[in-house]
């Protein structure tokens, strides 16, 4: 899951340019799963943040998955009833969503 952070006019050139970058894939968006923002996070600085994610659907349409070497060290293609390891806890909380087929944004 690529990480788009441009929140002011989220534009789907942004998601396609940055699975490209840090994939190495060329993507078509075919659908807007969801929008949610009940994600609350307390860094280690004991900063809090509610933070807001957008899920798209995507379709692989060209290009070879490689990893960038500086944002992504790692890729495959992993199905969700593997049970994927996600980094991010935003992220693993999508991936549980998904295999529970919960609406999007229903963290319980």
């Amino acid at each position: 899951m690529p990480a788009c952070k441009t929140w002011a006019n989220l534009r789907l050139t942004t998601i396609i340019r940055e699975f490209k970058e840090e994939a190495g894939i060329d993507v078509a968006v075919t659908a807007l799963i969801g929008v949610d923002s009940n994600f609350h996070h307390t860094f280690p600085s004991g900063d809090q943040a509610q933070i807001p994610m957008t899920l798209y659907e995507v379709k692989q349409t060209g290009g070879e998955l490689r990893a960038d070497g500086d944002e992504t060290l790692s890729l495959a293609f992993v199905p969700l009833a593997d049970n994927p390891k996600m980094y991010n806890v935003q992220h693993q909380l999508v991936i549980e969503q998904l295999q529970r087929q919960a609406p999007y944004g229903w963290f319980f």
